[in-house]
């Protein structure tokens, strides 16, 4: 009896722990649910950046609002995207939609962010300098952040003039809407950006170094001969183009040519300066250069008689070159080169009258190579 009466007891005792987790059970979600939502803007297969700055807006709105990942509707410029994220917001009962715009590595991140109170547009468009990284994300995080308590301060004192724009008028039919001349930041958001981000950003120069093996070709010999490429040059780049000036060279070391017991030996060095152009329509960039080079010979001789012998001829080339470029990380990409050489006159090595290696006039080489941008 004893030890039932202690279970009695024991049981009475638990029982305002059990109505409390009961309790906690039933209200928690409808606290999570009450908290406002923010729609996270992206496309189907967000950037890795964009990736991280999703967990960035959970730490800063984490007791204020819920981030909630949403697909970026399909839209012509940036007016129309402004358009149907506030259509999003209105249709999903959503505090504000945002996303980010980036361009290259080192170029300011553009952020959006389009809410609505009392059926009128809050649109804050403000561009953030900084390097990619945790704390660019974390700077972005902060402003939405700030957008959301300055709303809440809106709510308890009523709608700021200052921070409110007329909601976008509906575009006719098959006429895309233009983005807002002026996008009013908010006030509190540090350094606003000028508005909608221009679609062709200002040249900037760099720099590029080239390192790689190249495959050289040979009258006689076909595709026999190795060596190696190196180039490094100024760039001048845009959004989509860069166009460089590149000083070259390559290495093709020594190599043995016999006939009837005659033997050379001989080596390659070719200097070049060129003229490149490329285009990065995509995720791939297309590259050709232009140039003129000077391809010097250093040989030695051998007779079946074992008499020595050395030549050092020299002659002017015209080059022309193609490659495909697959970036790997911010500074670096990976090329495949294909180059065509044209020879001023026509290059041989004879022993004896005996010609034993021919250059002729026109050359082939493929490469492959690094390209290292130590500045974007």
């Amino acid at each position: 009896m004893r030890g039932l009466k202690e279970n009695t007891v024991l049981g009475l005792a638990g029982w305002p722990h059990l109505a409390a987790w009961v309790i906690v059970s039933i209200w928690a979600p409808h606290a999570y649910a009450s908290e406002p939502r923010v729609l996270v803007l992206s496309e189907s297969a967000p950037h890795a950046a964009e990736r991280s700055f999703f967990p960035a807006l959970q730490i800063q709105l984490a007791g204020v609002a819920e981030p909630v990942r949403a697909a970026a509707p399909a839209a012509d410029g940036a007016g129309e995207r402004i358009e149907r994220a506030g259509d999003l917001v209105r249709a999903n009962g959503a505090l504000a939609a945002v996303w980010t715009e980036r361009g290259r590595a080192g170029d300011p991140v553009v952020l959006y962010v389009v809410g609505e109170r009392e059926g009128r547009a809050l649109v804050v468009v403000v561009r953030v300098p900084g390097a990619r990284g945790p704390d660019l994300e974390r700077t972005l995080a902060l402003k939405v952040r700030e957008f959301v308590d300055e709303v809440g301060r809106s709510r308890a004192r009523g709608i700021d003039a200052a921070l409110v724009v007329p909601k976008p008028a509906p575009a006719p039919e098959n006429r895309p809407v233009e983005a807002p001349e002026e996008p009013l930041p908010l006030a509190a958001a540090s350094e606003p950006g000028p508005g909608v981000p221009e679609s062709a950003p200002a040249p900037h120069w760099g720099a590029l170094a080239v390192a790689g093996a190249k495959l050289g070709s040979q009258p006689g010999v076909g595709l026999g001969r190795w060596g190696l490429g190196f180039g490094v040059g100024p760039e001048l780049a845009w959004d989509r183009a860069r166009f460089a000036v590149v000083l070259s060279i390559d290495v093709f070391p020594e190599t043995e040519a016999t006939r009837d017991g005659d033997h050379v030996f001989y080596s390659e060095l070719m200097l070049a300066g060129l003229l490149r152009a490329e285009l990065r329509p995509g995720r791939l960039a297309f590259g050709a250069q232009l140039g003129l080079a000077r391809a010097g010979v250093y040989a030695d001789a051998r007779t079946r008689g074992n008499q020595p012998g050395d030549a050092d001829p020299a002659v002017l080339a015209f080059v022309a070159s193609g490659d495909l470029a697959l970036p790997i990380n911010d500074t670096l990409s990976a090329a495949v080169n294909v180059e065509l050489q044209t020879l001023a006159d026509r290059l041989t090595l004879a022993v004896n009258g005996t010609e034993l290696v021919d250059f002729g006039y026109v050359r082939a080489r493929l490469g492959i190579s690094l390209v290292f941008r130590p500045f974007k």
